[in-house]
Order: C-alpha cells, then structure tokens, then sequence
C-alpha cells in the first residue's frame, strides 16, 4: 500500500495544490453548499470509485439514488449512507438508509457493517470516506455527540490508512466547525467571488494562498 495520496479530487491543479497527503489523514472541506463544493465531492468520491478503492459515503443531501446515478454502472465498491429519505425508500443496492439525521447509532451501524464489508470481506486496502455535510447533522444534533461520533470513526478510517473528507457549508456553524478541526490535519476552503472560484489549503506542514480554481 502506497504511504501517500496524489489523486484527491482528479483535478490536477487543486492536486497539485494540496500535494502528496499521507495515508491515514482526515481533511475538512469548507465550500459553498451547492455549486463547486458539491462539485469537489463528487470528484473525490468519483475519484477514487475509478481507482478502484472503497469508497463510503453518508450523504445528508442527496439520497442513494440519485448518487448510484452519478456513476451509472462503475459504482464498484461505492457505498452510500442515505439520511435523506424521511419515508421508506424503495431501496437500492448498496445503500444504508438513515430516517432521521439525528440517529447517529444508525448511521454508525452502516458504516461499520460496509467497512467491515469492504475492507475485511472485499479485500480493498484503499478506503475512503466521506461526510457530506457536518452542517446538516449540526442542525439536528448537539456539537458533543457529533464531534464524539467524528472522533470514533474518523479514527477507524486513519487506523487503515483511509482518507476522510468531512464537508461544512461554508459560513454556517462557525463555533462548531472551529472545534471540529482538532479531528482534521488539512482544511481546504473555497469561496466564490461573483463568478470565479478561490481555493487554498491548509495542512501538512504547508499552506497555500487564496488561487483560482477553474472546473
């Protein structure tokens, strides 16, 4: 297994940007809602379905449908944490399904069961997991229970090697994302200023400035 990773989002200059990330690291993304942060998730969960690893993701935003339909039929070892879907769904593969955004037990549950899935039963050495956002989950669940809930499972990630991308709306639950980031060792923030997109990262013993991103 490979000690770093140099593909985050499959986008050369905001990789080149952050550079190598050591294995094992957990990083927070704090972008506008919709726009380029929604887009940014989508390429580091596509980025690594297309590389083959395991990649989990609890979605607060979007339900488990409409992600398998991102990707069509290269879901691979894709598995999705849905917490949008208040009624019964009609369910889809590879989807755990969550009917409150408050029932962290469950979506705990789901994680495990697919972990345990992925890298114990499946085999894939390379994980990646992702929380998409820690702003929706604040508006239904006290800071302590979340910050404990991010603090077990980011660990059980970093404790084989996986890479973790916790989301933030940008501008919302300021108090809370601050104390949040003792869990991650990188912050990448991007912010839009009337129609262009800045990015710049923080984290690994290097800190960039605010740069233009193009999508």
């Amino acid at each position: 297994m490979a000690d770093v990773v140099k593909n985050l989002f499959g986008i050369p200059k905001l990789d080149g940007l952050i550079g190598e990330v050591p294995r094992g690291s957990n990083i927070m993304l704090s972008a506008p809602p919709l726009g380029v942060g929604e887009t940014l998730v989508k390429n580091f969960v596509q980025t690594g379905v297309l590389n083959d690893e395991g990649v989990i993701y609890v979605s607060t935003k979007k339900s488990g449908e409409k992600i398998m339909e991102w990707f069509e039929e290269s879901i691979g070892g894709l598995r999705v944490i849905d917490c949008t879907s208040r009624l019964t769904p009609e369910k889809v593969e590879n989807v755990g399904y969550v009917p409150s955004l408050g029932d962290l037990t469950r979506i705990g549950v789901h994680i495990t069961n697919f972990l345990k899935e992925l890298w114990k039963d499946r085999g894939m050495r390379n994980i990646r997991f992702c929380f998409d956002s820690i702003s929706m989950l604040l508006m239904y669940t006290d800071i302590r229970a979340v910050f404990r809930f991010l603090h077990v499972f980011l660990g059980k990630i970093s404790s084989i090697e996986g890479i973790s991308l916790i989301v933030v709306d940008r501008g919302m639950h300021e108090a809370e994302v601050s104390m949040l980031l003792q869990l991650v060792e990188g912050l990448l923030e991007v912010k839009k200023e009337g129609t262009t997109n800045f990015v710049r990262f923080q984290g690994f013993g290097r800190d960039t400035d605010w740069q233009e991103l193009e999508l």
